[in-house]
């Protein structure tokens, strides 16, 4: 494909809107909207899809039970915890503008978001780019994205197209009666608000169809904007990072296709608990009302029938039949508790699937605390091991981040403020990035007691133990211990042992001080 050409480049938008490719940004949009707790559509399409939109109109609609966003959140914890960055083959003034290069733009918060994506969807992109004399990471979904597959090696990218998604060909207008009949309908899925039509000056959800036919170009070699027609409408470039890409990929297993193929496990369970949350809340509301029924001759039958505690209801009787009119009201017997536990069981079901813990999801008013650190501990390693296998993808990701950042600072440092110039970056420097792991929970009592147990063995001294007991230094710990030992406070050890003494005090010469003066 000659992108120099215009042919080539109508080419490449004719590919962008096949419809497989626009079908994956369909895909990619429903699971982003899910996680934004835009839910109503969803529920709503499943449920008019399984019974009738006067159905759904009827139901009382659970549609605010997010999943998605708390099991994904519980998944991705690779940046919980701030990573520490260091630098080889730097100066130190090098290393102090790179560190603030990465703080400035929020690096550990767009790697967070980044890793929630990954999560999501097993794929997304990462772009790095300067604006207002800093570098700017930004995290892309993958329906903000298309790729210029490399045809001889297709899970590799040769260049990426930007622009944004049309949304209108998947909007619920199309699909509402056209007499508007149900108020609820079907908002637009992108906002949950329908489309008015209106061009607003500010914050119109509309906006981004201005910019629809406007396609941003990177690759290697050049950067540029084209038009819907292959014209392009900027300056025609070359790239001002020659050799490099300003976007990388993060994903992992391919099938020789650049796109990850992966189902929707994650918003389809969220989508599903809502619904069957909503035929629960149905059965409910039916449950408060009761049918009226009359059995009796029809001429003792009343013409018409007002019930209520003000009214008078009179039931005639045939005195020549024993048969008596009844009056009376018929409930339905559903089984509340037995469609909860079905939704439950569904839920637990799925969380297991997914290595989690069935606590991150709470259904009921009980919680679950660890009575000990080791618990918590273990507790927490399901959820280190669960994440364990994508470490290795992020590294890889910092690795690809950090050559962009080089490419930036020795290509064109002009673009960047003063602050944020490192000067020339040698080729051999590297980044080097160390993830923060779980760490050993322990309860106060359990820590006292492996510091006496220390201090008992020889292990440690009273000064040591106190040190780390009180978060204190050793010059506050010495004169704690002098106090303790003067007032009489510290004379026996743990209750079963009455004898146990703590132990001498050691100075920096190693020589032992009695503790008893």
């Amino acid at each position: 494909m000659d992108l120099d050409s215009q042919s080539g480049r109508k080419q490449l938008i004719e590919q962008i809107a096949w419809t497989e490719n626009v079908k994956r940004k369909a895909y990619s949009l429903r699971q982003t909207e899910i996680y934004g707790d835009y839910l109503f559509n969803h529920v709503w399409d499943n449920i008019t899809g399984r019974f009738s939109a006067d159905t759904a109109q009827a139901m009382p609609i659970c549609a605010h039970i997010n999943l998605a966003r708390r099991i994904v959140k519980a998944e991705a914890s690779i940046y919980k915890e701030e990573p520490l960055r260091s630098f080889t083959d730097v100066s130190d003034e090098q290393h102090e503008v790179l560190s603030l290069v990465y703080r400035d733009m929020m690096a550990n918060s767009k790697f967070m978001r980044s890793n929630e994506s990954f999560k999501l969807q097993q794929q997304n992109h990462i772009m790095i780019v300067p604006k207002d004399g800093k570098l700017q990471m930004r995290v892309l979904r993958n329906h903000h994205v298309d790729a210029i597959e490399d045809p001889e090696n297709p899970e590799e990218a040769l260049g990426y197209v930007i622009h944004n998604f049309n949304r209108e060909f998947f909007s619920g207008n199309n699909r509402r009666k056209e007499n508007d009949q149900y108020q609820f309908g079907r908002f637009n899925q992108f906002t949950n608000q329908r489309n008015d039509s209106i061009d607003a000056m500010i914050g119109d959800e509309d906006d981004w169809k201005k910019s629809e036919n406007r396609y941003l170009v990177w690759t290697k070699e050049f950067n540029y904007i084209m038009d819907g027609k292959g014209n392009v409408v900027s300056e025609f470039t070359e790239s001002p990072i020659p050799g490099t890409l300003p976007i990388i990929d993060i994903s992992q297993e391919k099938d020789f296709t650049y796109w990850v193929k992966q189902g929707d496990a994650i918003v389809d369970a969220t989508v599903d608990y809502n619904v069957t949350m909503s035929d629960v809340g149905f059965i409910v509301q039916n449950q408060g009302f009761a049918q009226a029924y009359m059995i009796a001759e029809k001429e003792m039958t009343p013409d018409n029938l007002q019930i209520g505690p003000n009214s008078l209801l009179h039931l005639p009787i045939d005195a020549t039949t024993d048969q008596r009119p009844e009056f009376g009201f018929a409930q339905t017997g559903a089984d509340i508790d037995g469609a909860l536990n079905y939704a439950n069981s569904k839920l637990m079901a799925f969380l297991t699937s997914r290595g989690l813990d069935p606590d991150v999801i709470s259904t009921d008013s009980q919680n679950s605390a660890s009575s000990s650190g080791v618990q918590e501990f273990l507790r927490m390693m399901k959820h280190f091991k669960a994440s364990k296998e994508d470490y290795d993808t992020y590294k890889h990701a910092e690795m690809k981040v950090f050559e962009i950042i080089k490419a930036w600072q020795n290509n064109v440092p002009e673009l960047l403020d003063r602050k944020y110039q490192t000067g020339n970056l040698s080729e051999n420097a590297e980044l080097m990035v160390q993830y923060a792991g779980p760490e050993m929970l322990q309860t106060e009592q359990e820590r006292v007691d492996v510091w006496a147990s220390k201090v008992e063995n020889g292990f440690a001294s009273r000064v040591d133990a106190l040190m780390a007991l009180e978060g204190i230094d050793k010059d506050a710990a010495l004169e704690r211990i002098m106090e303790i030992d003067e007032n009489g406070d510290f004379q026996q050890g743990p209750a079963n042992n009455e004898d146990f003494e703590i132990g001498p005090v050691r100075d920096d010469s190693g020589t032992e001080e009695s503790s008893e003066e």
